[in-house]
């Protein structure tokens, strides 16, 4: 009979021992759904930090665009951009039409040593 009741001890022991693994396993799996659920809470705030850091730089750009005395506002800074850039093309207008004179310049000289006419000039011409 000893041995009948070191069996059933040893079962109950099995059993216990069994309901301990249970328990540990279904820790272990509450504990990964907690890791995924703070992962996924730290995912959130780290976009919503970005989002706050990028209203911060917003707001600390506007600060400054409305402490800046130099400052017109948003119309009369494109206004002064559209000046500039007709200022400059007014000048590369200009600097076009003389790189244009010149040219004319340069080829008409060019075409009046090619002419037959020219033969009396080319005792003027500069010797090199």
């Amino acid at each position: 009979m000893s041995r009948q009741l070191a069996l059933e001890k040893e079962l109950q022991q099995v059993k216990s021992l069994n309901k301990t693994v249970d328990t540990l396993l279904e820790t272990i799996s509450n504990a990964q759904t907690n890791i995924a659920d703070t992962k996924s809470a730290t995912d959130s705030a780290g976009a919503l930090l970005e989002d706050w850091i990028k209203i911060l730089n917003q707001t600390a750009f506007v600060k400054n665009a409305l402490q800046d005395s130099r400052w017109k506002g948003q119309n009369e800074d494109q206004v002064e951009g559209a000046d500039e850039t007709a200022a400059q093309t007014a000048d590369l207008e200009a600097e076009l039409k003389a790189l244009e004179d010149q040219n004319k310049k340069l080829q008409s000289q060019i075409d009046s040593y090619k002419r037959p006419d020219s033969l009396d000039r080319s005792s003027k011409r500069p010797k090199y």
